[in-house]
């Protein structure tokens, strides 16, 4: 038989005291019996008992039994126990969703990703190319400018760009018009999905992209680059709901 200590700190999770506890064990032991002749075994005073009965009757741990005038109460199997979990399992089931319904849903703080380099920017196109998918959705802005991405680290964006490709990622990208465009659809156009233009440069120095949760902005200065990546769905779909609304206004 487990240790006493056990006992009681599991019979706690159903709310039985450690009183009650040893009256339902003595009753377990003894048999049918008094308050006299459990208050006797259990070293306790009658006045105790009485105290006690009330609760374990209406759990249906133990029942009150006659033989002849006096009132004797009796342990129920330990089986019993079970039905009081299930019971209490049944409870909190019906009161999960009304605490649902009053959770407050806490803020996203988004995940901050630098990649300082060309080389170490390498480590997120490995990532994409080990996971992405067919048909997942890719959002991209671009200035255009190849000099200032493609032309840094060519022959490996040259690899992504075919892992794209070869994967079946569906990618959308805002061009501004111009002779970088053109350029732009006559190297790495094969890429794309599909193409739609913006009168104007969104943006000169930025390329930006949203791919599953993750919004991505890679920066250009004098010749050199790196990227920020914000890991947060709220952020993600935020950004990809500004993106299709820019994209059906272009054509």
């Amino acid at each position: 038989m487990k240790n006493i200590r056990y006992i009681n700190e599991t019979l706690s999770y159903l709310g039985l005291s450690r009183n009650q506890t040893e009256l339902y064990l003595g009753l377990l032991r003894s048999g049918p019996a008094t308050v006299t002749e459990t208050a006797r075994n259990l070293n306790t005073s009658r006045q105790a008992l009485y105290l006690l009965l009330p609760d374990l009757l209406d759990r249906g741990l133990i029942k009150e039994v006659s033989q002849g005038k006096r009132p004797y109460y009796q342990a129920l199997p330990p089986s019993q126990l079970l039905t009081l979990v299930e019971d209490l399992k049944d409870r909190i089931e019906n009161i999960v969703p009304s605490l649902t319904n009053i959770q407050a849903i806490p803020a996203e703080v988004p995940l901050v990703t630098v990649y300082d380099t060309p080389l170490s920017m390498r480590e997120w196109y490995r990532h994409f190319m080990d996971t992405a998918q067919t048909d997942d959705d890719f959002f991209l802005y671009s200035s255009g400018n190849l000099e200032n991405w493609y032309k840094l680290d060519e022959k490996f964006y040259h690899e992504y760009l075919e892992s794209q490709v070869n994967i079946g990622v569906k990618v959308r990208c805002l061009l501004p018009e111009g002779l970088r465009t053109q350029k732009h659809n006559e190297e790495v156009g094969w890429s794309v999905t599909e193409f739609r233009y913006t009168p104007e440069p969104l943006t000169t120095n930025v390329h930006q992209w949203v791919w599953r949760d993750q919004v991505c902005y890679q920066t250009i200065q004098a010749g050199s680059s790196n990227m920020i990546v914000l890991q947060s769905a709220q952020l993600a779909n935020f950004t990809r709901k500004q993106f299709l609304r820019i994209w059906e206004g272009c054509k």
